[in-house]
């Protein structure tokens, strides 16, 4: 895959890339229609913060039937509370922060599902209340299964990645010889313990782990999968990861953080049918359509916009930079319900 990668980050490089609210449940949807998608890849990056006022009212509607969920860690957090700092501003989107709420047609229901990380959602192993290791993937199967059985399916569901990527956790003793960098990151319940991790399985030498970015891509494939022959109408959803300061994204660690969301911008571009929610793009670019950028050892790399992280409010970026992600979320499901992200009213 280093071939692949090397060819795609060339091209690539710079791609155009707690307080719950109280409101009253509508009646309940056993079985919502698969939607198949229509129009262009559904990539939502900072391009389409500014397409967020072309969703038709008709989408805005469709998407206050669906349910979301971006679920991790901490930096999750500004994925729900930017859907209710949005909607203070304009109630027209409308939402409600929850944990399995019944279908509604009223305003879009935002899971909170608790804290969840990578080692749960694709590294190898967790473990259940008794201390008792069990495969990883299964809990989030079991979760999508069970909302789906309840009558109110996940429609949209993705990993809130945090500091994952680029946390200290004691970086490769060798540099990449094709990328000239130390591979960071923390792969808690990996099957060689906690360590550092690259981009594909040949990082192993570097590493000493078998978890590279490849094992997070094949646990969305196998969770694709497995929602196509259980829950149809759930849409499984890439992300990129933090890119705050708060998350070390900051010289060797950051850069190396910012090859591995290329890597997954490649490979969800390389598959029309997948969907894309770029997290790091989106707070990378300001109001303006500015990109703010730092430099280590002369290579260039794109870092949290300034406006987007100060002052610190939720999941470690600001109210400004959570209204973003929320926009960039109506934009996106208004995409899956149907949109096919042009035709304005």
């Amino acid at each position: 895959m280093k071939k692949f990668i090397q060819l795609t980050l060339l091209g690539l490089f710079i791609l155009p890339i707690i307080s719950y609210g109280c409101k009253e449940v509508g009646p309940e949807d056993e079985d919502p229609p698969v939607i198949p998608l229509t129009g262009d890849q559904i990539i939502a990056d900072h391009t389409v913060i500014d397409r967020f006022n072309d969703i038709p009212q008709q989408y805005i509607s469709e998407v206050k039937k669906m349910l979301v969920g971006f679920i991790g860690e901490s930096h999750s957090a500004a994925y729900r509370r930017g859907m209710e700092l949005l909607e203070e501003d304009n109630p027209v989107y409308a939402c409600n922060i929850s944990t399995g709420e019944a279908y509604t047609d009223q305003y879009v229901r935002v899971e909170d599902y608790g804290w969840v990380g990578e080692d749960t959602w694709f590294t190898w192993f967790a473990y259940d209340e008794g201390s008792r290791p069990y495969a990883a993937r299964v809990e989030i199967k079991n979760a999508i299964n069970r909302y789906k059985n309840a009558g109110h399916p996940f429609s949209a569901i993705g990993f809130g990645w945090c500091g994952d990527m680029v946390i200290d956790y004691g970086a490769s003793a060798e540099a990449d010889p094709l990328y000239g960098v130390h591979w960071y990151g923390a792969s808690y319940g990996g099957p060689e313990g906690n360590l550092c991790w690259g981009l594909d399985a040949g990082d192993y030498a570097l590493t000493g782990n078998s978890v590279s970015m490849e094992t997070y891509l094949g646990a969305m494939e196998d969770y694709a999968a497995y929602c196509a022959s259980n829950s149809p109408s759930t849409r499984m959803i890439f992300t990129t990861g933090p890119v705050d300061y708060e998350g070390d994204w900051v010289g060797e660690a950051a850069y190396q953080g910012h090859l591995k969301h290329e890597l997954i911008r490649a490979y969800v571009q390389a598959d029309s049918t997948r969907i894309l929610f770029d997290y790091a793009d989106i707070l990378c670019h300001d109001n303006d359509g500015n990109l703010t950028k730092k430099t280590w050892n002369g290579n260039t790399y794109p870092s949290i916009a300034p406006e987007n992280e100060t002052p610190r409010a939720t999941g470690h970026i600001s109210e400004a930079g959570a209204i973003r992600l929320a926009k960039a979320q109506w934009w996106m499901l208004a995409r899956i319900a149907g949109w096919d992200g042009e035709t304005a009213d």
